[in-house]
């Protein structure tokens, strides 16, 4: 096994579940996002992930996961909630994003007040706020998490393989183009393997 990673194995990313952010299709690479929006590390982590998107584009599959700490940090559940609420109007990176740039944590009434300037339909978002479906959405990825080992935030997955090592730019980097080096070569394999009348107009 690779240095920074262990032997943990994801579930697999589902699409149509999932909030991914970039191209999830065969030749990216799936990172895994276990975050409390209220955790000062996923706070900084993010900064990273920008720089992260930002160099790898498409090669890099963003998916956040829902993992409030109520012991640690009260009120992350309902926080997470709101920005499920945000998600059934289409506006879920749009709250994700401003979430993690509050310094300090914001509270509920500073999410609402967010809310309302994205253009929201308030009262659906009071009501899904607090509808039973939303709180279990946030559930089910908090149970997730708990059976793919997380224990706390951040938790990342690197193409299903658990990231154990250090939170800086150069090596989460590193720990990704392994991967997608493997891609790579997958795909010129693959490639190389076709027949010479396999149709194909260069």
């Amino acid at each position: 096994m690779s240095e920074g990673t262990s032997s943990v194995l994801l579930q697999r990313i589902d699409p149509k579940r999932d909030h991914v952010r970039g191209r999830y299709a065969p030749d990216a690479v799936g990172f895994v996002l276990y975050g409390d929006y209220l955790c000062p590390y996923c706070r900084r982590l993010r900064h990273v992930i920008l720089r992260l998107r930002e160099v790898l584009g498409d090669k890099l599959a963003y998916v956040f996961r829902h993992y409030p700490n109520e012991r640690a940090h009260p009120g992350a559940e309902l926080i997470s909630r709101a920005a499920e609420a945000a998600g059934k109007q289409g506006r879920f990176w749009d709250m994700h994003d401003w979430l993690y740039e509050q310094d300090p944590p914001p509270g509920i009434d500073q999410v609402r007040e967010f809310a309302q300037s994205l253009g929201l339909d308030m009262a659906r978002f009071e009501g899904d706020l607090n509808e039973p479906d939303t709180q279990q959405r946030v559930q089910e990825d908090l149970a997730e998490g708990k059976r793919n080992g997380v224990t706390g935030t951040p938790t990342v997955f690197i193409d299903g393989i658990r990231y154990d090592g250090a939170w800086d730019f150069y090596s989460l980097l590193e720990a990704i183009e392994r991967p997608v080096a493997q891609k790579l070569q997958r795909s010129a394999r693959a490639f190389a393997s076709l027949p010479a009348s396999g149709g194909l107009v260069l």
